[in-house]
């Protein structure tokens, strides 16, 4: 599950999930989103890897200066696979799902 919570600006926060071919799994805005609300959006991920960008236009990140925002994307069974919130302008981050030898 993608979670991203707003801090007190949320028009400034934009953000996108791709897969390894540039696939977009998921983008959105924080347009219409009140301040510290939560996005939420469920998804089942293959396994691969995947890049989540997100942005802030005033280049303040999420949390702590203007608010207690913050993303982060959980596996089904609750396992973190990256979080965060405190940032300039953006942040990037690469995670895969599934690491491993293929089953025989």
């Amino acid at each position: 599950m993608l979670s991203i919570t707003f801090d007190n600006y949320p028009t400034e926060t934009s953000w996108t999930l791709t897969d390894d071919c540039g696939n977009e799994i998921d983008s959105g805005n924080g347009n219409g989103q009140a301040t510290g609300s939560t996005y939420q959006a469920e998804m089942c991920l293959d396994n691969g890897i995947f890049t989540f960008e997100i942005l802030d236009s005033y280049g303040d990140g999420i949390c702590c200066s203007y608010g207690s925002g913050s993303y982060s994307i959980e596996t089904a069974d609750g396992s973190v696979n990256i979080s965060g919130g405190e940032f300039g302008s953006s942040e990037t981050e690469v995670f895969e799902i599934g690491g491993g030898p293929p089953p025989p």
